[in-house]
């Protein structure tokens, strides 16, 4: 009994509790937001890229830089009606594949899609979607405050453990972590921006970025300055981009 009670005690000494949202905010941490998703559409009837991209308008086809064609949806709909809008780029490749990123939401990815089979659908008479699939969402944040990379790098456990950790600033300015269950990566800057990328459904960056902010919060800011007067510049220098984060 005293055996597993002291089990239990170690295991709730190493969870560290998820900051309160009001704490959060009055720090200038940012919660994720989606900048981007690529999916990658199926059809039922291939169709060569030149072919496409010769019938199509604001399409462009060369071989020699990229083998698929780029198709854009550039023409909004007819004035005075409702009709969702969703202004994409894709590429088609000849074996019916096609990759659309530049979306935000699921629902703005399947009305891209939706474009599209539209827009091929008049050089391929009766295109439909076989199969469709999200292949990578990217995520943009902020901690709050500047890091100490080199400390994390030292101190990886900080980023809840469970992954990878890459830094080399010679090759690269941030810190990779790179985790395989959910499959995200994560890039961190000194100056406390946070890239999530990956991860086949929305809580999978959510569920790494509550894992590893803890950490993240209790890293020091390396330009905190020492002197008393230094400290109160540093904080209405901080209270006034807060103030500006929340304004925009």
């Amino acid at each position: 009994m005293h055996a597993l009670a002291a089990r239990d005690a170690a295991l709730l000494a190493r969870l560290r509790p998820a900051p309160a949202p009001e704490m959060l905010r009055q720090r200038g941490v940012r919660i994720p937001a989606c900048h981007n998703i690529v999916c990658l559409v199926s059809w039922d009837t291939p169709a060569p890229a030149r072919y496409i991209a010769e019938r199509t308008l604001h399409a462009e086809y060369d071989p020699s830089r990229f083998a698929a064609a780029t198709l854009r949806v550039v023409r909004p709909p007819p004035r005075g009606t409702r009709l969702p809008y969703s202004k994409t780029a894709a590429l088609a490749f000849s074996n019916s594949k096609v990759v659309c990123p530049g979306t935000h939401t699921t629902d703005g990815a399947l009305l891209a899609v939706h474009q599209h089979r539209i827009l091929q659908r008049r050089v391929v008479p009766g295109l439909k979607m076989r199969s469709f699939r999200i292949v990578n969402r990217v995520y943009t944040s902020d901690a709050g405050h500047a890091l100490s990379l080199r400390l994390i790098k030292e101190n990886p456990q900080l980023l809840g453990g469970g992954g990878v950790v890459v830094w080399d600033p010679e090759r690269f300015s941030g810190l990779m972590l790179r985790i395989a269950d959910p499959k995200v990566t994560v890039k961190i800057f000194c100056s406390g921006k946070v890239n999530l990328m990956g991860g086949a459904a929305h809580a999978d960056p959510m569920s790494v970025w509550m894992r590893i902010l803890p950490g993240l919060m209790q890293v020091p800011d390396p330009n905190r300055p020492e002197s008393a007067a230094e400290r109160y510049q540093y904080r209405q220098d901080e209270d006034a981009r807060i103030g500006a984060l929340h304004h925009h």
